[in-house]
Order: C-alpha cells, then structure tokens, then sequence
C-alpha cells in the first residue's frame, strides 16, 4: 500500500535522524516503525520473564505421575498447613486480657 502523509517538523526530523543512524531509507524506517506499532500482539514476542522461566522449569522437573510421590506431597502440605494454624494467636479468646482485678 502506498500512503502520503505531511508530517510535522518535528517528527521529519526525528524520522531523518533515525533513518540516518540506522544506516536506512525513510521510508524503510516510517515503515518499520508503522509495522511495530500495528503488529499483532500475538505476533510480538515479549522478552521471557526469567522467574516465571524458573518457575516453569521447576514445575517440570517435579512433575509425576507417581501416586506415593504424590500422596507424600500432599501428606507435606498437609503438615505444613497445620503447622502454620498451630503457630497462630487465637485473638478471639480475649480472657485474661486485661479484665482481671488485681489482687
């Protein structure tokens, strides 16, 4: 597609300079910019975030289909869960707080 726009001072010249640097053409340049502005999202390959990488890669070394391997994990959590409520203060239970009289 052919297309002819007036662009502003200020853009020619940031257009110019670009191209220049670039060791370009403007309109390969005015092109290229265009093509990243309107691609696909889906076509655009962001950078991959190096934790969710780890992550992944985690997930796959632990994966199995091992039912004991499975039961212990869950056995683990288990114990971790309860270890976790067992650690917390009953902040219900306001006895003893204060609503004593001194002897």
């Amino acid at each position: 597609m052919t297309l002819t726009i007036e662009l502003t001072p200020d853009v020619e010249r940031a257009l110019v300079e670009t191209a220049h640097r670039e060791g370009q053409t403007l309109e390969a340049t005015a092109a290229a910019a265009l093509q990243h502005l309107f691609a696909p999202s889906h076509l655009v390959s962001p950078k991959p975030d190096a934790t969710l990488t780890l992550f992944e890669q985690w997930d796959q070394e632990d994966a199995t289909d091992d039912t004991i391997e499975l039961e212990q994990r869950d056995q683990e959590w288990r114990e971790i869960e309860a270890n976790l409520r067992a650690d917390r203060v009953d902040f219900s239970d306001t006895s003893g707080l204060g609503d004593e009289k001194a002897a």
